[in-house]
């Protein structure tokens, strides 16, 4: 993006967390290493030379191929056993025609509270049983998730 309220031809990058930086001409290389920090190739290219104020759209697109190669890389553990229940629980329910897919629904609200370490609404717990109280196969199941949940 252009710099806001600058009438100078000066680039100014923006992160999808919110941090922002106008590059400037001065202390370039190290201004952009330090912005650019989560990515050591970057920041090696940029202390050698091979990458320069000139290559700013080079830079920008290696940035963001590199995020994306550790984002993908980056391991995911459901170590929380809570995680785990729920992806089971909601699972066995969806392979179940007979379940109303809001019960899945609640799941996923569920699931999505326990990862973000949220409270759990009285509402979702309630509305859950609500669903499945004309499938007595499910009860049990149910009753022993809300327990672990509790914990």
């Amino acid at each position: 993006r252009q710099s806001p309220g600058t009438p100078y031809d000066v680039p100014f990058l923006v992160k999808q967390s919110g941090a922002s930086m106008e590059i400037t001409t001065l202390r370039f290389k190290n201004s952009i290493s330090n912005f650019l920090n989560e990515c050591a190739t970057i920041e090696q290219k940029i202390e050698n030379g091979q990458l320069g104020r000139k290559d700013l759209d080079k830079i920008i697109d290696t940035y963001n191929q590199c995020i994306e190669d550790q984002t993908q890389k980056s391991p995911v553990t459901d170590a929380d056993p809570r995680l785990t229940a729920l992806s089971n629980f909601t699972n066995k329910l969806k392979a179940d025609s007979t379940v109303p897919t809001d019960a899945v629904d609640i799941l996923n609200d569920l699931h999505a509270k326990v990862r973000d370490s949220k409270p759990i609404p009285n509402y979702l717990t309630e509305g859950l049983r609500d669903l499945l109280k004309d499938h007595p196969a499910y009860l049990g199941d149910l009753e022993n998730l809300f327990n672990l949940l509790k914990r």
